[in-house]
């Protein structure tokens, strides 16, 4: 299949082709709405933190940009979700602290942006242009810019 076609299977195939994250990032930053997608890859590499004598300061950071009430980029958990948060942090940083408000805005995005995503003319214009126009702005993707003529 298409890369571009398999992107329509599910939004963990669309965020584990790095083509695929640089256009669905551009399609969230058209809509106000990149911040869900920034915490979701922050987790992941929160996960990944070696050492794990560094984990408790990423974390907070994450909690502060993202989970706090007081956020600047606060994404859209339930209040019992980020006081439990806040309680798992408190008691101690682990690879999991953030796992309920993870999938809760996983679930966000698979529900509502992702959708949106796979009905947008940007969508359409990559489906249509076939994998040429994916290989030429994939090996762009480090810019993390998607060029579409809006035809």
């Amino acid at each position: 299949l298409p890369v571009r076609t398999q992107w329509a299977e599910s939004l963990e195939t669309l965020l584990t082709n790095q083509y695929g994250l640089v256009v669905f990032r551009h399609f969230l930053r058209s809509e106000f709405s990149e911040e869900n997608l920034d915490f979701w890859l922050a987790v992941e590499r929160f996960k990944r933190t070696c050492p794990l004598s560094k984990m408790a300061t990423r974390a907070w950071k994450i909690y502060d940009e993202f989970i706090s009430t007081k956020a600047a980029r606060q994404v859209n958990v339930d209040s019992s979700v980020r006081e439990s948060t806040n309680q798992n942090l408190h008691l101690g940083v682990n690879p999991t602290s953030f796992q309920q408000a993870q999938d809760q805005i996983f679930s966000l995005m698979e529900t509502d942006s992702y959708p949106r995503f796979l009905r947008s003319h940007l969508y359409a214009q990559l489906a249509n242009r076939g994998m040429q126009t994916a290989t030429v702005l994939g090996n762009q993707s480090g810019a993390g810019s998607v060029h579409v003529s809006q035809s």
